[in-house]
């Protein structure tokens, strides 16, 4: 499987016929063309025509075509093969979606069963953002299965982290809970691209405002926890 090309840039912009958004990369003198969302496109600024480049890919397989898509950063990669694994939407939906909202967006929109907000993108109607929300909720949670392995043992035995710097001491000053419900929903903020600091930091303030009292599924810590990073 081909999760990632790394070569040298060699052109980007729209396709000619479809308006598709696209990026060409060289990989040992082959070219590979690959569709990609428009704001994706937005960040080839960064990346002049010639210079080293590294895209996260997938082949989206079809009997009647095979088509190579790629993103910037493993996260827009992931929830593409998410969106066009949902029940209605294929490769253009699901760029359309990566296309106007961020990724932090679209989880956001998802967990908090935001319809609305989807059908900012192109082709996405009421009714289908709403089927999308359904078939999505779970797997968005059951994401954490594919970010990477980034737990470890604290002093305690329990699963958590220490903050880059920070002594024992200030680590110990606020202690989320070690439940089920709340390691889920770390693994998926830390998929989407989330530092541990900012993990941390939504959960103390979250849990400073709404006190956890009795048992609170990862659904509800999600959705807390994007709402206060969406705000800061």
């Amino acid at each position: 499987m081909m999760t990632y090309l790394q070569g040298v840039l060699k052109a980007y912009g729209l396709l000619p016929l479809t308006e598709d958004a696209f990026v060409m990369v060289e990989v040992n003198g082959v070219g590979y063309q690959a569709l990609t969302s428009q704001r994706a496109l937005g960040q080839m600024a960064h990346h002049p025509v010639e210079s080293p480049i590294q895209l996260y890919t997938h082949m989206v397989v079809r009997p009647e075509q095979w088509t190579l898509v790629g993103f910037p950063t493993h996260e827009e990669r992931d929830l593409f093969v998410l969106l066009q694994g949902a029940s209605g939407v294929g490769v253009k939906v699901a760029l359309a979606i990566l296309s106007a909202l961020s990724v932090s967006e679209i989880a956001q929109a998802i967990v908090s069963q935001n319809h609305k907000a989807l059908t900012a993108a192109k082709g996405v109607g009421p009714r289908l953002a709403q089927k999308l929300i359904l078939d999505l909720k779970e797997k968005l949670t059951a994401w954490q299965k594919t970010a990477p392995a980034r737990q470890r043992l604290n002093p305690s035995g329990q699963l958590g982290h220490t903050l880059p710097g920070s002594d024992s001491e200030s680590a110990a000053g606020f202690n989320w809970p070690r439940t089920p419900a709340y390691q889920d929903a770390e693994a998926v903020l830390l998929s989407l691209g989330y530092s541990e600091a900012e993990v941390w930091d939504s959960f103390q303030q979250s849990l400073a405002t709404n006190p956890v009292e009795g048992a609170v599924d990862a659904e509800t810590v999600l959705k807390t926890a994007l709402q206060w990073l969406a705000t800061r």
